[in-house]
Order: structure tokens, then sequence, then C-alpha cells
């Protein structure tokens, strides 16, 4: 085994391609990948630097890197629509993270 291949599985991918984050994606609430916003958002997150998607890892998962083995994650990154009653609170609409283990 190499050293990047060591470092790999101890420490996780430093830099990871949108499709990998794809693939440990659940949809909610009617949402899918098809949906236009959602692809807008893919598309936006593929043009990020690998230092921005390290940060919006961060956000996410509390890590900036993913598991060598996405499956290895635990649990999924999700997608669900805004709730029901944000039309009169726009700040609403921000992302927002849940961690839990």
């Amino acid at each position: 085994m190499s050293w990047w291949e060591l470092q790999r599985v101890v420490c996780g991918l430093s830099d990871f391609s949108v499709s990998l984050l794809q693939s440990v994606t659940r949809y909610e609430g009617g949402m899918s990948e098809s949906t236009p916003h959602v692809q807008f958002f893919w598309s936006v997150l593929a043009e990020f630097t690998a230092q921005q998607r390290a940060q919006f890892m961060r956000f996410v998962f509390a890590r900036d890197r993913l598991p060598a083995r996405p499956h290895e994650l635990g649990i999924h990154f999700k997608i669900q629509p805004p709730l029901a009653n944000t039309t009169a609170n726009p700040d609403a609409h921000f992302p927002s993270t849940h961690t839990v283990r």
C-alpha cells in the first residue's frame, strides 16, 4: 500500500467529485434530481473549488472530507423541500444542517 492509499483510507478524500456526493444523497418530499432548483444546486456545487467543497462538507457533515468509501459515511445527504410556512419569513429558506451521531 502506498502512502497515498493509506492516507485515503485513514483520512478520506480531501477532494471529491459532486457525483460522489450525489451517490449518497436522498431526496424527500417530492424532490428529485430532476427538480430544477436541485439541478441548479448540483451545477453550482460542481463549480466550487476543492477548498469551497471542503467548506461545504464541513457545514453539512462537520467534516471536510468524505470517507474513501462513501457507504462508510454513515448518514445520507438529504435534500428536502422548504417548509410550507416559510413564505412569511424568507430567512427560513437558508440551508440548515443537523448532525446526529
